[in-house]
Formats: structure tokens, C-alpha cells, sequence
């Protein structure tokens, strides 16, 4: 069974989340513990209840919100990276350690990367926001690394988007 651990990951948010927890039998702890470990199923199913019924925008705004070091271990070491590609590097490779149904392929060419996001749960309803925290994290990791501003030059989702795409 593939897990996702808490690490500081929902703090910052814990309103929207806390309503939530007890119809997905999550413990309230994941606000206060890093080693709480939930299935990636419960997980992605609390950011989905969040998305659909109080904030739309929930996997953006907790993606963007995040420091590395809210990522436990995984997040001390790629803010310790001495470059953004020795960051994305390690975050691709040791992401397992932080959650073992996502993954992060990287392929790096002169004129750019290329960084593909998966994740491995086989309910595609179930992704939409996950996919988004994973898009704002690593946007977030490389402007915060590098102290610039920086936009990805393109973005594609498996999931629909919303008829509204400011955010």
C-alpha cells in the first residue's frame, strides 16, 4: 500500500482540511506530527474534498504556501542543493521517501527541462489536485532556490481544467 507522510505538508491550511479528516478516518495529528503516514488514496481523496467543496484552488495554494522544509527530510535536502538542477535532481530521485505513488522524470536538454509529474493511483478522479500541488511545489522550489521569478513555458494536465485558469 502506498503511503504519503505528513511531514508539515497540511499546516498551514489546517481550516480547510480539519473539516474533513474525521469522514476519511485521518487523524487530526497530521497537523502535528511529520511521521503520521496516511494511504495515497485518503490523501488525494482530502484534496479533492477540499478542492470540490471549499477551495477550488487548494492543491495551488498548498504547493505555493510550502517551504522545502515542509517536505520533511526530501525538502532539507533539495533546499541544501547547491544548484536548481542538483535541487530537481534530488527531488526526482528521493521523492519515494515522501510519498511512493508520485513520481518526477526529469530530462534536461540545452535549451531546457523537462519535468513530468505521475502519479501512480488508479483513480483518475482522484488526482486533479495532487497533480496541481506537485506543479506549485516544484514552480515554488526553483523561484525560492534561485531568488527569481519563474513560470513554467508550458503546462499540461490529464485532468479537464477549470473554465477559470488565472490561478
Amino acid at each position: 500500500m502506498s503511503t504519503i507522510f505528513s511531514e508539515n505538508i497540511f499546516a498551514r491550511f489546517r481550516d480547510q482540511f480539519q473539516p474533513f479528516l474525521a469522514e476519511l478516518d485521518i487523524p487530526e495529528t497530521i497537523f502535528t506530527r511529520p511521521d503520521i503516514e496516511i494511504t495515497d488514496v485518503k490523501y488525494t481523496e482530502l484534496l479533492e474534498s477540499v478542492g470540490r467543496e471549499a477551495n477550488p484552488h487548494i492543491g495551488l495554494n498548498l504547493g505555493e504556501s510550502l517551504d522545502p522544509r515542509d517536505l520533511g527530510v526530501l525538502g532539507h535536502a533539495v533546499g541544501a542543493a547547491a544548484t536548481i538542477g542538483e535541487a530537481l535532481t534530488l527531488f526526482s530521485r528521493y521523492l519515494y521517501v515522501l510519498s511512493q505513488s508520485n513520481t518526477i522524470r526529469l530530462d534536461i536538454g540545452e535549451a531546457g527541462v523537462v519535468c513530468t509529474y505521475t502519479v501512480t493511483i488508479l483513480q483518475p478522479n482522484l488526482v486533479r489536485q495532487d497533480a496541481e500541488f506537485a506543479l506549485a511545489v516544484i514552480s515554488s522550489l526553483i523561484r525560492k532556490l534561485s531568488g527569481r521569478r519563474f513560470s513554467p513555458q508550458l503546462v499540461e494536465f490529464s485532468h479537464s481544467k477549470f473554465s477559470d485558469t488565472r490561478a
